[in-house]
C-alpha cells in the first residue's frame, strides 16, 4: 500500500484471508454422528441420481470404475512428453463443462489461447493445426462462431455454467491458483503441468521439498474445499514409464486419489506421426483400490479421444455385460 500498488495489496490480503480460512477448516472438530448423517444424506443423493455421482472424465468405462471425479479428489495424470496427456486433461475439462459443471483450467506451460484453441478443435471435431495455421473455410469460421456463442443445453434445459482459463504467466505460484479457485469455486479445477508450479510460502533450497509442498498444498485444498483437482505431470525423460525421478513422485503416489498413467502402446509410437494412434491408460492407484487398463484411440485429425476397450479390471465394473460390449 505504501508503494500505491493496490492490485498487489488486494492479492496479498486475499492470500492471508484464504490461509486463515483453511486453518479454520483444518482445525475444526466434528462429532462422528453428524458426519455419518452427512454420509447417509450423500448416499441418498447418489441413489436418486442416475449415472455416476462425480464429474465425468468423459469415458464411460473409466467413469464407471472411478464413479467420476468426486469432491476432495486430487486426481493425477502422468505420461511421457508427447503422449497426449494435455489433450486428455483438456478433453476431460470440456466433458465436465458439457455436463453442466463450472470448470477452471490453468496450464503453466501453455498460454490461454492455446488451451482455448484446443477446446474449440474438440468442439468442432477438426485438427488443432487447422485453426493454428488459419486454414479454416469461411463456413467453418461461421460454424466456430456459432459454437462459441451457443449455450450448454442438457435435456433441452439451458445451463448457466462457465469455463474459465487462467493466464499461465500470472499463476506459476500454487498459492495464487488456490486464491483464485477459492474465489470462483469451480466444480472442477484442471492443472496441466503442475510440476512447473512453485510455492513462494516455503523457504528451502531443496527442489524436492518445494515440489512436495506444491503437491500437499493442492491435496489439502481439494480436501477442504471439496473441489476435485485433475493435475497433469510427466515422467522423467531418462526413465519413461517409471515413477522414479518424476517430480514429486513419492508425494504424488501417496496423496493422489486416482493415479493414472497415459502411455504409448509401443515404444515406436513415440516417434510416430500417424494421425490416428493408440494409447494405453493404466490406473496405478485408485480411490477405492480398483485397478484397470484401458485402450484409447487418439484421432488428431478430428481432435477426438475414443475409449476402445478395458483390457484389465473389468471385474471391478458395476455395469451390465451388454452395456460394456456395446461401447
Amino acid at each position: 500500500l505504501r508503494k500505491n500498488n493496490i492490485t498487489d495489496a488486494v492479492l496479498e490480503f486475499k492470500k492471508v484471508n484464504d490461509a486463515l480460512l483453511r486453518i479454520n477448516q483444518e482445525f475444526s472438530v466434528e462429532d462422528i454422528a453428524k458426519i455419518q448423517e452427512e454420509v447417509l444424506n450423500q448416499h441418498d443423493k447418489v441413489q436418486r441420481t442416475p449415472g455416476i455421482s462425480g464429474i465425468p472424465f468423459g469415458h464411460p468405462l473409466l467413469d464407471n470404475l472411478t464413479y467420476g471425479q468426486q469432491g476432495g479428489d486430487f486426481n493425477v495424470l502422468i505420461g511421457q512428453t508427447g503422449c497426449g496427456k494435455s489433450y486428455f486433461s483438456i478433453n476431460s475439462a470440456w466433458e465436465g463443462y458439457a455436463a453442466g459443471k463450472n470448470v477452471m483450467v490453468i496450464s503453466p506451460e501453455m498460454p490461454a489461447e492455446q488451451i482455448a484453441r484446443r477446446v474449440l478443435a474438440i468442439q468442432m471435431g477438426l485438427a488443432d493445426k487447422d485453426i493454428r495455421k488459419g486454414s479454416l473455410s469461411m463456413f467453418a469460421v461461421q460454424k466456430a462462431r456459432k459454437i462459441i456463442n451457443e449455450p450448454i443445453s442438457i435435456e433441452g434445459e439451458e445451463q448457466k455454467n462457465w469455463f474459465k482459463i487462467l493466464p499461465s504467466g500470472m499463476y506459476n505460484d500454487v498459492n495464487n491458483i488456490i486464491s483464485v479457485a477459492s474465489e470462483y469455486k469451480p466444480d472442477l479445477l484442471v492443472i496441466d503441468g503442475f510440476y512447473m508450479l512453485s510455492n513462494k510460502h516455503i523457504r528451502t533450497s531443496a527442489g524436492w521439498q518445494e515440489d512436495e509442498s506444491v503437491i500437499y498444498t493442492l491435496k489439502n485444498f481439494a480436501l477442504h474445499s471439496l473441489i476435485p483437482i485433475l493435475g497433469v505431470t510427466q515422467y522423467n525423460r531418462n526413465k519413461p514409464g517409471k515413477l522414479e525421478g518424476a517430480k514429486g513422485s513419492q508425494a504424488v503416489e501417496h496423496t493422489a486419489s486416482n493415479y493414472l498413467s497415459l502411455e504409448f502402446e509401443t515404444p515406436s509410437d513415440r516417434d510416430s506421426r500417424q494421425p490416428i494412434q493408440t494409447r494405453i491408460l493404466k490406473i496405478l492407484k485408485s480411490r477405492d483400490g480398483d485397478s484397470g487398463i484401458f485402450k484409447y484411440e487418439f484421432d488428431f485429425r478430428k481432435t477426438t479421444i475414443t475409449e476402445l476397450d478395458m483390457t484389465s479390471g473389468r471385474e471391478n465394473l458395476d455395469v451390465d455385460d451388454e452395456y460394456v460390449c456395446t461401447l
